[in-house]
């Protein structure tokens, strides 16, 4: 028995890897893997004010290097949710915890600027708050956000985000009292998703 169990032991083996945040306090929170070398990941702040973490970590090499910043335009927000289509585009959900509310950025250049997708409105004042996105390409995707006026804020696209759409109530189910979302925890399997 040994001897089958010693190759398997030999595999599983855990390297450490350093996210390259300057700070010892920060951390990834969510990583959203392309393929065998590229990942994104979104972060977390343990410091006096761990609500404003708006903080990304991206590595091209399987992990060996990371770089890290900050989502330029999204100070004072909170990362919520990533999804990367390759190692220079991926969109960022964004919750403001002060205000409520919700925004999506998205970068084209591997995060060095991030531009505001606006038309998914994730709105303050109905105390919006956005939990997951995905893309099936790097035109068509949706996201999803806590209720909001009685059903779920859906939202999808067929431009990359340069539009979303809010999806009608008509076909959804009724809430369940007390129902909400879940930040960044879904599978995805073909066109079907589970969160």
């Amino acid at each position: 028995i040994l001897l089958l169990i010693t190759p398997f032991i030999s595999i599983a083996q855990w390297e450490i890897q350093s996210s390259n945040f300057q700070d010892s306090l920060i951390g990834l929170e969510q990583i959203w893997a392309v393929d065998y070398n590229t990942a994104w990941g979104i972060a977390y702040d343990d410091n006096s004010n761990p609500s404003l973490a708006q903080y990304f970590a991206r590595t091209t090499d399987g992990g060996t290097n990371w770089t890290s910043d900050s989502i330029a335009g999204a100070y004072g927000w909170e990362a919520t949710g990533i999804f990367a289509l390759n190692e220079d585009t991926a969109w960022v959900l964004l919750y403001n915890p002060v205000t409520d509310g919700g925004k999506i950025f998205r970068t084209n250049n591997a995060g060095v600027s991030w531009t505001h997708q606006s038309t998914a409105i994730f709105p303050a004042s109905l105390g919006a708050y956005p939990n997951l996105i995905n893309f099936w390409n790097e035109n068509e995707g949706f996201c999803m956000g806590d209720p909001t006026e009685g059903y779920f804020e859906i939202y999808t696209t067929i431009n990359g985000g340069n539009q979303w759409n809010r999806v009608d109530s008509t076909n959804m189910p009724a809430l369940i009292p007390g129902e909400w979302g879940y930040a960044g925890y879904f599978s995805v399997v073909e066109n079907l998703i589970s969160c």
